[in-house]
């Protein structure tokens, strides 16, 4: 499963590259033994991922004394991937509110096993 590509677009990030880039969004860091639960993937994989990411200049270290430890997605994966992300939650959101009037619940990261084979 690729992520669809639009027009002005040279690369493609396959689906776990973008699970990864979202949970370093999210988190700012990486956990590869929770990343290794939840991919159903060695964590020589996961590294691999993650080190093409950071090639491809879509994440990096954050800033101030402790930079070494915090990951931060750069501002070429926020023009390309996140703005339509936080798009999307957001309508997300209001949608699900006018549906049952609760909260949206984002903050968990599940793949099922099956996840390549959809």
């Amino acid at each position: 499963m690729k992520w669809q590509s639009w027009p002005g677009q040279t690369s493609e990030m396959n689906a776990k590259q973008i699970l990864i880039l979202s949970y370093i969004y999210r988190y700012h860091r990486i956990d590869y033994q929770e990343l290794q639960e939840e991919l159903h993937m060695p964590m020589e994989d996961i590294a691999a991922l993650v080190m093409e990411l950071y090639r491809q200049e879509y994440i990096g270290y954050g800033s101030g004394e402790r930079k070494r430890n915090s990951l931060q997605v750069t501002e070429k994966a926020e023009q390309k991937y996140i703005r339509d992300w936080d798009r999307w939650t957001a309508k997300g959101k209001e949608k699900k509110d006018r549906e049952e009037g609760e909260e949206f619940p984002v903050n968990i990261l599940h793949v099922p096993k099956s996840f390549d084979k959809m």
